[in-house]
């Protein structure tokens, strides 16, 4: 037998035989390594009997059982169990470790010999210790374990979020085992937490946004109570303090505002921010009215202690609109008692104080009835106004400031009413997002548009260079329906993609921007250029540029109008340049109406600009006669 084991364990054999011969009918045994007929050492296990003293025998019994594989199997186990990065244990059913790595001492912070001493079921919380109790239960009972999200305490007294992932062993005597592996998710919850509470609150005051404040606002409608009370502040002129001043001043008065705000409600209710100088106050249960005029006056009240900045006081005012919820049954857009709907009424109300000199409050009632009412003409009017050719396309003339040449065009979308005459975007346009209608509104842009540069193509007005801007809005990125709407728009009119800019601001990102990520992405892929509108109005610009994927960069007008008299808006815009060389962005410049803008836009190397300087929005045949001129800069 010597011949077919391996040398470097002969000594073994050797051993176990003169045991063996020692005392008749004795037994012993071990690994040994033997050679295979092809040349190659495999790992037996090998059980020798003496039955040399038994006549009817006479030799000794050798049985052998070949594991090499399951040998390298362990092996291979034990050396990704010990080299794993994750933590890992081989647990018996008492929660006490049988096995540990050194990746959940090293996540544990403590040594292996304590680790295999106690139960793991002593480093989790009460919370925690409740889940693995059940879970075991549940293994005992012969089920599959289940993933688990617990806390596991450190050996420093700090608390780890932990992920545990369980597979039973089987043993011969039935399941007693738990392999578990522990992935350490602390960053992942606190970055998933930080995710959260930014997707439902305002970056700049920290107030619940529009989103979170909709949300909790319905839930107050739905309780059985339904005593909801809304109010709208709308700070008075703050345009001009941002204006004149700068929008860090304006920034700050708006952090200092969402303080107070909060100062002036009760524990139950909610202070959220909408956006701008927009702030809404969520209060439930209130049993008298005169309870939230109070409140309204209290936060009137609040605003006649002056705003500092930088040491400077500024004193400004709110108008405060107030709506209720049991008034929402007299709602005119379908009597539906929806958060929308409420808001919208409280907004009426807020715009009806500041048509009555603005610092003061004031509640909805029939006169605010009416003019829903009127709203609702309109909505229905607007809708047959889409299906009637009643819309009409304009154009304004985008052109590169070295020379004057036009080389886009930016379509603006008209309603030529039967008996109001040409409305402007401000008309209607709003009201289309408030009901729905800008979709259809927007596909039928997008389509009229795609024709018209298609047209102009034809005719040889429009190179092919030539770029047609188009606006979306929030409701349409949140379709889920655009991409397919511009691709089928490109495709009627033969247009090439990169032909089609789409524009978008910066407050429809901040409506919900895990859509818009999405949405954008979609669309880039179809080869279309993307700009962002009005840059510089919002407040995660830089985020803006970053995480969406933006060809172009428009700066706002209020910015480019403060050019030569406020030092303040040259430096966003100089600033903007920059960013936008960075970001590999083109940059057009909105709002030009005066040369001597135009000669520092070209020194401070922006591209492109539109405005009045150049033109005003034109009819078609206008556009088509200036498109690839020179228009005097």
């Amino acid at each position: 037998m010597f011949e077919f084991i391996a040398p470097e364990d002969h000594q073994q054999a050797h051993d176990l035989a003169t045991q063996l011969l020692a005392e008749n009918g004795s037994r012993g045994g071990g690994l040994y390594r033997l050679r295979h007929v092809d040349g190659s050492w495999r790992l037996f296990t090998v059980v020798i009997t003496n039955l040399i003293g038994d006549p009817d025998v006479g030799l000794f019994l050798c049985t052998g059982r070949d594991v090499t594989d399951q040998h390298e199997l362990e092996e291979l186990f034990r050396s990704a169990f010990e080299g794993s990065p994750i933590g890992m244990a081989v647990l018996g059913i008492d929660g006490v470790p049988l096995q540990v790595n050194q990746a959940l001492c090293d996540l544990l912070g403590r040594p292996r010999e304590v680790m295999l001493r106690h139960s793991l079921l002593d480093a989790l919380n009460d919370e925690g210790r409740a889940v693995a109790a059940r879970e075991l239960a549940r293994v005992e009972q012969g089920h599959e374990p289940r993933a688990s999200e617990v806390r596991l305490r450190h050996a420093s007294g700090q608390e780890l979020a932990v992920r545990v992932h369980g597979s039973r062993l089987a043993a011969p005597a039935g399941v007693d085992r738990l392999l578990i592996q522990v992935l350490d998710i602390t960053e992942e919850q606190r970055y998933q937490e930080l995710l959260a509470h930014q997707a439902g609150h305002d970056p700049l005051t920290g107030l619940p946004n529009r989103a979170a404040v909709l949300g909790r606002l319905q839930e107050v409608l739905d309780s059985p109570s339904r005593q909801a009370v809304l109010l709208f502040c709308d700070l008075d002129r703050f345009k001009v303090v941002n204006d004149s001043l700068g929008h860090h001043v304006g920034d700050e008065i708006l952090v200092q505002l969402a303080g107070r705000l909060r100062s002036a409600i009760r524990p139950a209710d909610l202070v959220g921010r909408l956006g701008g100088d927009e702030f809404v106050v969520v209060c439930a249960d209130l049993r008298r009215r005169s309870d939230a005029h109070a409140i309204a006056q209290r936060i009137a009240d609040l605003l006649d202690e002056p705003f500092v900045v930088d040491g400077s006081p500024f004193t400004l005012s709110t108008s405060i609109g107030i709506a209720y919820a049991e008034d929402l049954v007299r709602d005119p857009a379908g009597g539906t008692r929806d958060a929308a709907a409420l808001l919208r009424n409280a907004d009426s109300a807020m715009y009806r104080a500041k048509e009555h000199g603005r610092a003061r409050w004031e509640v909805f009632d029939e006169e605010h009835h009416q003019r829903l009412i009127e709203r609702a003409h309109t909505e229905r009017a607007l809708r047959r106004a889409i299906d009637h050719d009643e819309l009409r396309l304009l154009f304004q003339p985008v052109v590169a400031l070295h020379d004057g040449r036009v080389v886009a065009t930016e379509a603006l979308v008209r309603w030529a009413h039967p008996e109001r005459g040409l409305l402007g975007p401000g008309e209607f346009v709003p009201l289309a997002e408030e009901c729905g209608l800008i979709v259809p509104l927007g596909a039928w842009v997008l389509r009229t548009a795609t024709r018209q540069l298609a047209a102009w193509r034809q005719e040889g007005r429009a190179s092919t260079s030539t770029v047609m801007s188009v606006n979306l809005s929030g409701r349409q990125l949140a379709s889920g329906e655009v991409t397919e709407v511009v691709a089928a728009a490109l495709d009627e009119a033969g247009l090439p993609a990169h032909c089609l800019q789409l524009e978008v601001t910066e407050s429809v990102l901040l409506e919900d921007a895990r859509t818009a990520t999405r949405t954008l992405a979609d669309l880039r892929s179809l080869g279309v250029r993307l700009a962002i509108d009005d840059f510089g109005t919002g407040y995660s610009a830089l985020t803006h540029l970053k995480r969406f994927p933006f060809t172009t960069l428009k700066i706002d007008r209020s910015f480019v109008q403060g050019i030569g008299r406020d030092r303040g808006d040259e430096a966003i815009v100089a600033a903007v340049t920059g960013m936008a060389a960075a970001f590999g962005l083109e940059l057009v410049a909105e709002g030009i109406e005066h040369g001597a803008q135009v000669g520092w836009l070209r020194a401070h190397g922006v591209p492109y600009g539109q405005g009045f300087l150049f033109a005003q929005p034109l009819a078609t045949a206008e556009a088509a006669a200036v498109l690839g001129r020179r228009l005097d800069t």
